[in-house]
């Protein structure tokens, strides 16, 4: 029996840059993002990282964990809508305990979504991915 032709993803080229210190958690969300159909993929374990990452290399979205060796993942979403070339990046917050304090934050920095890690599934990642190429979410949030 011949084998199915592979289809390329639509994410394909979806270039995402998770900011994530549990290795743990960076497998786990690599695999869902894999099963999305993201290629494209670059992980970082802190915002000092991530900051030197985004001066040299463009993203579609950020997947970031607000507890971070260095600060808070919400902190640095504050700090990406003061720069014209990434303010318009959609930033998922992804916590193990997000905080009333963190939901405040993240509405001023304009932050898509905020979710518990144990939220972030198959198609919180498609939505996540939809909001990358500027479509609308397809799940409730």
């Amino acid at each position: 029996m011949a084998q199915p032709a592979l289809v390329p993803s639509r994410y394909a080229h979806v270039k995402c840059l998770l900011v994530e210190d549990s290795e743990f958690d960076q497998r786990r969300i690599r695999r869902i993002l894999e099963q999305a159909g993201i290629v494209h993929l670059e992980i970082v374990t802190s915002l000092s990282e991530a900051r030197h990452h985004l001066s040299r290399m463009p993203v579609d979205l950020i997947l970031m964990d607000n507890g971070l060796p260095d600060g808070t993942g919400v902190d640095l979403a504050l700090e990406l809508k003061q720069w014209p070339a990434l303010a318009k990046i959609p930033v998922i917050l992804i916590s193990d305990w997000p905080t009333p304090f963190m939901f405040d934050k993240a509405l001023v920095a304009k932050v898509h979504h905020v979710l518990r890690k144990d939220e972030f599934n198959l198609a919180r990642a498609v939505d996540a991915l939809n909001l990358s190429r500027g479509m609308p979410a397809a799940t409730k949030q």
